[in-house]
C-alpha cells in the first residue's frame, strides 16, 4: 500500500488474490493492475485479500470458498478474480483484517463483524458455522474494540480494547493465552497479569505475539508478549 492509495502485489494470482484478473497466474515483480484507488487499509489472508478505501467502501478479491469476502460466490472454484465491493457493512469501517479463510471489519463505534471459515470458532460469533454473511462479534461489543489482530496463516483472532485483549478461535497450542486449551467460539479475555495497552498484535497458526504498554504487579511499561 503506497502513500497515494495504490496497491501493488506480486506472487501467485491463481485464485485472483492479487486482483489482476483470470488470465494472470502470477507476477514476479510488483504490479498495480488491480484497479484499486484511494485505499487506506488492506489485509491479506490465504489466497484472498480485502481492502478499505477513503470513501468507506470495502473490496475483496481472490478465493471465496468459505464466504470469507462476506458474499456468496457460485461455481467451482469459488474465486473472485478482480476486486469486488463487499456487502454493505452498515457502518463506518476503520480497519480490515484477515486470517487463513476469514475476514474481520472494525467500525468506528467499537463494534466488529466477521465472515468466512469458522470451524475453530475464529469468527467469534458464538458458533462453529461457516458463513458468507457478516456476523457481529459477540461478548466484546460493550467493551469497545479499538484494534483487531490476526495473521494470514492463523485460525485465531484477537480483539483489543483500551485495557484488555480478547481472543477467539484455534487454541490447540495455547496460542490464545487464556490459560486453557481448546478452541473458543466466543472471545475470551487473555490472561495478562495487569492492564495492557496493546499497539500491535499478530498471530500465526501456532502462536501469537503483541507489543505495547503493560502495567503488571512487578513490571511497568514494558513490552507484553502473548504466550
Amino acid at each position: 500500500l503506497l502513500e497515494d492509495g495504490s496497491v501493488w502485489g506480486c506472487g501467485s494470482n491463481e485464485f485472483g488474490e492479487l486482483g489482476l484478473g483470470p488470465k494472470v497466474d502470477f507476477t514476479d515483480v510488483p504490479n498495480k493492475g488491480n484497479g484499486l484507488k484511494g485505499i487506506k487499509d488492506l489485509a491479506s489472508g490465504y489466497k484472498f485479500a480485502v481492502f478499505l478505501d477513503d470513501k468507506n467502501v470495502v473490496y475483496g478479491t481472490g478465493g471465496n470458498i468459505y464466504g470469507q469476502q462476506c458474499f456468496f460466490t457460485e461455481g467451482e472454484p469459488a474465486t473472485v478474480p478482480t476486486p469486488e465491493i463487499l456487502n454493505d457493512m452498515k457502518g463506518t469501517v476503520v480497519q480490515v483484517a484477515a486470517n487463513r479463510e476469514s475476514s474481520y471489519y472494525l467500525f468506528d463505534d467499537g463494534t466488529a463483524v466477521s465472515c468466512g471459515r469458522n470451524d475453530e470458532g475464529q469468527l467469534g460469533d458464538g458458533t462453529f458455522i461457516n458463513t458468507s454473511e457478516d456476523k457481529p462479534i459477540v461478548s466484546v461489543k460493550q467493551k469497545g474494540i479499538r484494534k483487531i489482530g490476526t495473521g494470514p496463516s492463523a485460525q485465531s483472532v484477537f480483539f483489543v480494547t483500551d485495557d484488555s485483549v480478547y481472543a477467539a478461535g484455534l487454541n490447540d497450542r495455547y496460542q490464545l493465552g487464556i490459560d486453557e486449551i481448546g478452541s473458543q467460539d466466543t472471545p475470551v479475555k487473555v490472561k495478562f497479569e495487569g492492564d495492557v495497552a496493546i499497539d500491535v498484535i499478530s498471530a500465526s497458526g501456532t502462536h501469537s505475539v503483541a507489543s505495547g504498554d503493560y502495567s503488571g504487579i512487578e513490571v511497568k511499561k514494558t513490552r507484553a508478549y502473548l504466550p
